[in-house]
């Protein structure tokens, strides 16, 4: 009996040698995401999640990759808000991951506006943020982020005052010609176009491109917005001619000529 005893003593303490701990796990789940086998890192993560109730690097390493994974490689959107929650859930009353939370947020409302099309909880778990619940400042991505979120709401005032926010903040050229875009889009839609078209003419600093090409869409909306179709259809027609197999350009350039005939019908 006493050797039976010991002999399953034995097997235990020799499983319990070979099962990986938390942190191996969390390495294997890595690798394996860096390897794009998704669903392999996603069943890891989950492992470490569902055995580990401690709030340390692992757990939340463990969470972050799962909503990572999730949205990246599976596209499980659900999967991955529901990581990002439970991160902001768990972590936004610990002292040492408090400033980290912000982040998270952002990261879910990024989910809700795109992925899940959830404008109302995209806005929510953000305001915290936005109340100075955080010792962090609001940085341009994060600003950009709120103009989206407003822009798509239709809250254009708003949306701009967050989008000038970035735009005076980032430095990068692709972030400066993004924002200039969002900002004319943004004029365009509140039907601004004397500052849809002031904004569309400025020059980005240093050597930083626009994008003209998006641009002069915007410029051609707003002429037919303001009453002068012909000028939009000038610039669709000079566009066309740079790139005449771009089929966008000609549907816009044709449904243009359609809205003109139609007025001059009535």
């Amino acid at each position: 009996m006493m050797k039976r005893i010991a002999a399953v003593a034995v097997s235990l303490i020799f499983l319990s040698a070979c099962r990986p701990s938390d942190k191996e796990l969390l390495e294997r789940a890595e690798s394996a995401a860096l390897q794009q086998k998704g669903q392999v890192a996603k069943q890891f993560y989950l492992q470490i999640i569902q055995k580990r109730s401690r709030k340390d690097e692992v757990r939340l390493g463990a969470l972050q990759g799962l909503a990572e994974v999730s949205l990246s490689q599976l596209s499980d959107y659900p999967t991955a808000v529901s990581a990002y929650e439970k991160i902001i859930e768990e972590f936004d009353n610990e002292p040492f991951f408090k400033n980290r939370v912000p982040e998270f947020r952002f990261k879910a409302a990024r989910v809700y506006r795109i992925h899940l099309q959830k404008l109302q909880r995209a806005y929510d778990v953000i305001l915290p943020v936005l109340q100075k619940k955080y010792s962090v400042e609001i940085d341009a991505a994060m600003a950009e982020e709120v103009g989206r979120i407003h822009l798509a709401r239709r809250e254009f005032n708003e949306a701009e005052k967050q989008f000038i926010k970035a735009f005076e903040q980032i430095s990068s050229c692709k972030g400066l010609s993004r924002l200039q875009l969002d900002l004319v889009q943004t004029y365009t839609l509140a039907k601004n176009c004397d500052r849809a078209l002031e904004w569309s003419a400025r020059p980005l600093p240093g050597e930083c491109k626009r994008d003209d090409y998006s641009l002069a869409i915007e410029r051609a909306r707003c002429y037919e917005i303001n009453g002068d179709p012909a000028k939009a259809l000038r610039i669709y027609e000079e566009m066309i001619v740079d790139t005449p197999k771009n089929s966008r350009l000609h549907f816009l350039r044709d449904a243009l000529k359609r809205r003109m005939k139609d007025k001059q019908k009535r």
